[in-house]
């Protein structure tokens, strides 16, 4: 059996789909900081990643401090650092300590 579009396959049927664009996000699809709920700790976040245009941990750690008057965990802050590079908002350069997070 050969149809137009399938190969044949000894045991089965295998097809290939054709997307007319690559599948993956593209920048008009990544969502606007106004239709994403961020707590008070991440918008700050995000605000000074905005501002500053690249930070390390440690500034984010002691921004966040000064702002909000609340030492929150260094997981704490990962985890949100993390939540908005899921959101494309933010992304991280390098590695392990030398991390910094700049602003999409």
């Amino acid at each position: 059996m050969h149809l137009r579009g399938l190969y044949k396959y000894s045991g089965g049927v295998s097809v290939t789909f054709q997307f007319k664009e690559p599948i993956g996000m593209t920048y008009d699809q990544r969502e606007s900081a106004e239709n994403i709920e961020l707590n008070a700790r991440q918008k700050v976040i995000l605000d000074y990643i905005q501002k500053e245009k690249e930070v390390t941990m440690q500034q984010v750690l002691h921004h966040i401090a000064s702002e909000i008057h609340e030492v929150p965990a260094k997981k704490t802050v990962v985890r949100d650092l993390n939540y908005l590079k899921s959101k494309g908002l933010v992304d991280s350069r390098g590695q392990k300590r030398g991390i910094t997070w700049v602003f999409k």
